[in-house]
Formats: C-alpha cells, sequence, structure tokens
C-alpha cells in the first residue's frame, strides 16, 4: 500500500524525490516498472546528480541505468545526458575535493 501510494504521488505530479524513488524501486522491484515514467521525467541534471552523491551505491547504479534510458530516447535527450554527466564531473579550479565525494562504502 504504501509503495502504490508513492507511485500515485509520483504520478499525479507530487514534489519527486528521485533518490528516495530509486532507493524505493530497489527495496520493492514490483514498482520499478509503475515508477518509471515518473523517475525519467525528472530530468537528466536530477538523475546525474543522483548517480555522483546518492549514500547508497545501488542507488547510483540505478540512476545510471536510468541516464542511459533516457538517452536511448532520442538525439535531444542523448544530448541532455551528455551535458549533465560533463556538467557533474566538470573541473572546478575552486574545488577542494572530488564531485562523489563521501563515496558509499
Amino acid at each position: 500500500p504504501v509503495g502504490m501510494r508513492a507511485v500515485q504521488f509520483a504520478v499525479d505530479g507530487g514534489a519527486v524525490d528521485v533518490e528516495q524513488l530509486l532507493a524505493l524501486t530497489l527495496q520493492l522491484p514490483q514498482l520499478h516498472s509503475a515508477l518509471a515514467q515518473p523517475i525519467l521525467g525528472v530530468g537528466a541534471d536530477s538523475l546525474a546528480r543522483v548517480m555522483v552523491t546518492a549514500k547508497d551505491q545501488q542507488v547510483r547504479n540505478r540512476a545510471a541505468g536510468y541516464l542511459g534510458a533516457l538517452a536511448a530516447q532520442g538525439d535531444d535527450k542523448k544530448r541532455a545526458v551528455a551535458t549533465a554527466v560533463v556538467g557533474v564531473y566538470a573541473f572546478d579550479t575552486k574545488a577542494t575535493d572530488v564531485p562523489w565525494t563521501g563515496e558509499p562504502r
């Protein structure tokens, strides 16, 4: 029931925390297909950020998989994914640490 409410909330346009949705798809695999469109709908920038910063390595991996699925949806999406990935790993002369700091253990 909780998972189905999360799906309905995401589908109805609620405020989506993509990291939590990705974690939910790992905990309840039966929701994976129901949450695919809301997760893809957050866009490449959000998915790329989660791919680099999520607390859970499996969530990072799942975000990377969704980025691949998003890129497969056409040239515009492919460019958006490429730009987002380059953006999260962009060189910053003022950086004091790597973008993926706090890597899950």
